[in-house]
């Protein structure tokens, strides 16, 4: 094999990968689902967040309504894609139903884990208690 055409076979062997790549904006969103990103690109997205609402602002009010409208944001996108990933495609109307799915679905995709324990209250009717236990190791 001559050196022509060694270099036209990485030539061609790199440009179908450079033709396979695709936009993050077109993957799959199944397919991203057991990747991670790293606490490092949280902490400066976060970071970055921060310093931005604090740039437009003028008072602490200011700043806790920016940084709730960040929140609710984030957190409204964050739900639909956890919905849209989990397997069972029926809508959720009943609380504690919805309850349920948050101690399952919800607390896993965000912590890893399940919810310690969800109980519907002895002296209410009307009230459900999520356990939390944090554990830092």
């Amino acid at each position: 094999m001559s050196q022509n055409s060694r270099i036209s076979s990485v030539l061609s062997s790199n440009e179908t990968r450079l033709i396979k790549r695709v936009s993050i904006v077109e993957r799959n969103l199944n397919k991203t689902k057991g990747a991670e990103v790293g606490l490092g690109a949280f902490a400066f997205l976060f970071s970055e967040m921060l310093q931005y609402a604090q740039k437009r602002v003028h008072g602490i009010q200011d700043l806790e309504r920016k940084l709730n409208d960040f929140g609710y944001r984030v957190g409204t996108r964050l739900l639909e894609l956890i919905v849209w990933r989990d397997k069972n495609s029926k809508r959720e109307t009943r609380v504690l139903g919805i309850l349920y799915f948050i101690h399952t679905t919800v607390w896993k995709t965000l912590f890893g884990k399940q919810a310690d324990t969800l109980e519907k209250s002895t002296e209410n009717e009307n009230e459900c208690i999520l356990d939390i236990i944090i554990r830092f190791s």
